[in-house]
C-alpha cells in the first residue's frame, strides 16, 4: 500500500514560502493594532529581530516588560471566539 507521500500529486511546501506568508499575515495584521502595539511589533519582526535591550532603549520599556508586552498585542491580532 503506497503512502500519502508517494503520491504525485504531493507538494511539499517550502519553508521560505511559508515563512514569507507568514511574514505578511503578520504586518497585515499588524496594521490592525494600535501604533504603540506596532511600534514593539515591528522591530521583533526583523530577521534576525532586533535584540530586547535596543528595542527598550528605543521605546523606553524596561526589557524585561518587552516579551509580555509583545504577546499580549500578538494575542490583540487573533480573532475573538464567537
Amino acid at each position: 500500500m503506497a503512502s500519502a507521500r508517494s503520491n504525485a500529486s504531493f507538494v511539499p511546501s517550502s519553508s521560505s514560502a511559508v515563512a514569507r506568508a507568514t511574514t505578511i499575515a503578520s504586518r497585515e495584521a499588524l496594521t490592525c493594532l494600535p501604533p504603540r502595539c506596532q511600534q514593539l511589533i515591528t522591530p521583533l519582526l526583523h530577521d534576525p529581530p532586533l535584540p530586547y535591550a535596543q528595542i527598550g532603549a528605543t521605546l523606553g520599556i524596561p526589557v524585561g516588560s518587552i516579551a509580555h508586552a509583545a504577546w499580549t498585542s500578538y494575542a490583540a491580532t487573533r480573532p475573538s471566539p464567537p
